[in-house]
């Protein structure tokens, strides 16, 4: 799912992100039973959660309704798209800050892949489609690839720290 992990995202509770990522379209709905399951598993017994953990090969298009309707009783502070731009980002940028080499490329290219999907929102997003694009270009600029990976790292670190700060 563009660089992010479901597994890892439900086995560290993290259903926040898993919220903003599915209100922002970039979640996948059959990713939602899965979810849920572990919900259950972690104490969460809404009747939406309940249902969605039951649904066999959920689409977008047939079951957005109830699986919107289960991440709110799971996560049920509201938030805004800015808001949620921003912990999308933020875990992003935690990932580009702290992974190896070859992940560093791989997060930067899920970025790019759904920059167009989320309306083109700015930082951090807009500078790792930047490096992203320097990396595809590598050959081309004749640019060192470490350098521009640590430059991805650098502006990560950065936006973490200023987003902190907010």
């Amino acid at each position: 799912m563009f660089g992010l992990s479901t597994a890892e995202l439900v086995s560290s509770g993290q259903f926040v992100l898993l919220r903003v990522i599915w209100d922002l379209g970039l979640g996948l709905a059959e990713d939602a039973p899965i979810v849920m399951q572990e919900a259950m598993v972690q104490g969460h017994m809404a009747d939406s959660i309940v249902l969605v953990a039951g649904l066999v090969q959920p689409t977008r298009r047939d079951n957005e309704a109830e699986i919107s309707e289960a991440y709110r009783a799971l996560v049920s502070n509201p938030y805004t798209r800015e808001d949620a731009l921003k912990a999308l980002g933020r875990h992003w940028a935690g990932q580009v800050a702290t992974a190896s080499d070859e992940d560093v490329i791989l997060l930067l290219n899920a970025v790019d892949s759904c920059f167009a999907a989320l309306d083109y929102p700015s930082e951090p997003f807009s500078d790792f489609v930047h490096w992203s694009d320097l990396i595809g270009a590598k050959d081309e600029i004749g640019w060192n690839l470490s350098d521009m990976i640590e430059g991805a790292r650098k502006d990560a670190q950065a936006y973490l720290a200023t987003s902190q700060s907010r």
